[in-house]
């Protein structure tokens, strides 16, 4: 089954123009299009679409999923190359994580001061 750009939009909650984007930034590769030249996407390309979306919501550089497109693009014999690449932004996400933890325990202790404070 396909789905057109705007279906796959409403799908994934993301505007069409994003979805474009990532196909001129080298992010979506290969999708079928109708006698017309209406894109095409078929249940893999939109689970790609949602990984990608994913990842830049987390920081995850440009750079890093075009090369993640041309290591798929390679083939299987990449599969390594590309976890590495994954696994590189897995910690970073983690060392973020513990930092915003960090973060969200200041701001909890600085509002219970406040309150403190107001309360007196």
């Amino acid at each position: 089954m396909f789905y057109s750009i705007k279906e796959v939009s409403e799908k994934l909650n993301l505007p069409s123009s994003k979805i474009r984007y990532y196909e001129k930034q080298g992010l979506i590769v290969n999708i079928k299009r109708s006698a017309g030249g209406i894109r095409q996407f078929d249940d893999h390309d939109i689970q790609w679409i949602f990984y990608i979306s994913c990842f830049l919501k987390t920081g995850m550089k440009l750079a890093d999923l075009r090369k993640i497109v041309e290591l798929g693009m390679a083939g299987d014999s990449t599969l390594y190359q590309r976890m590495e690449i994954l696994e590189t932004h897995r910690v970073e996400l983690q060392n973020r994580q513990k930092d915003l933890d960090m973060a969200k325990e200041a701001l909890k202790h600085k509002l219970a001061y406040y309150k403190e404070k107001i309360s007196n």
